[in-house]
């Protein structure tokens, strides 16, 4: 990876600081993102959530509407 890739990834919001828990509808995405923020950045630890939105929802709608 190059550090112009570095800096896009910090001009989306990205903090380095922060714990760091990826997820998307289906979980593939967020296994991609964090592929590519352990390879910019190997000391961070990013985790990604097993589930989705719509699990949630059924499971708890209470977690994620009022």
């Amino acid at each position: 990876m190059t550090e112009s890739t570095v800096i896009t990834v910090k001009k989306c919001g990205f903090k380095q600081n922060l714990p760091i828990v990826s997820h998307c509808l289906r979980g593939i995405q967020a296994c991609m993102l964090n592929l590519i923020i352990e390879d910019l950045f190997p000391s961070l630890r990013p985790r990604t959530y097993h589930g989705s939105c719509c699990e949630l929802q059924v499971r708890d709608p209470k977690r994620i509407s009022e």
